[in-house]
């Protein structure tokens, strides 16, 4: 969801007035950076900029938009998919913050396993309802060669 709905409909062209800070323990005591970013740029663009400010691997960040109207982190709109313009979850044109944060290597760990865990689950529930359309098809099949068989048994005898 977009930090406000007042979407202006120009397709992500317009400059925005973004404020970069970090609250990663290393580089939190920084100050903000505030620049002036088209609409166009990609999240992983900006995670690249963040890298080069706070010195963050962008594999270690998470990223989240602050409105103006937005009093707490907590309200934040996460910036989870890097392919997309940040257009795509700005809509204000000011007074607006990226905030990074550095994501916990052992919270990582568990949601992958937790992730893969679900895929291992999902593909045999799906292997399961596979193997049992091959039974029903084989129980079909059975049956019609069974109908065909006393049809022809019952022709022979007339």
């Amino acid at each position: 969801p977009p930090v406000s709905a007042s979407a202006t409909g120009t397709g992500g062209s317009k400059m925005l007035s973004v404020t970069l800070k970090s609250m990663a323990p290393e580089s939190s005591h920084k100050p903000g950076v505030t620049r002036k970013l088209p609409g166009s740029m990609t999240v992983l663009h900006v995670k690249r900029m963040m890298q080069q400010l706070y010195k963050l691997d962008i594999s270690k960040q998470h990223l989240l938009a602050k409105g103006a109207d937005q009093k707490d982190v907590w309200d934040a709109t996460p910036l989870d998919d890097d392919l997309r313009q940040i257009s795509h979850y700005l809509t204000e044109e000011d007074n607006i913050e990226i905030i990074m944060q550095e994501v916990d290597d052992a919270v990582q760990g568990r949601e992958q396993d937790e992730k893969e865990r679900k895929q291992r689950e999902a593909e045999a529930t799906q292997s399961r309802g596979h193997s049992g359309m091959e039974s029903a098809k084989a129980g079909e099949v059975a049956g019609a060669k069974a109908a065909a068989t006393a049809a022809a048994a019952a022709g022979s005898n007339f």
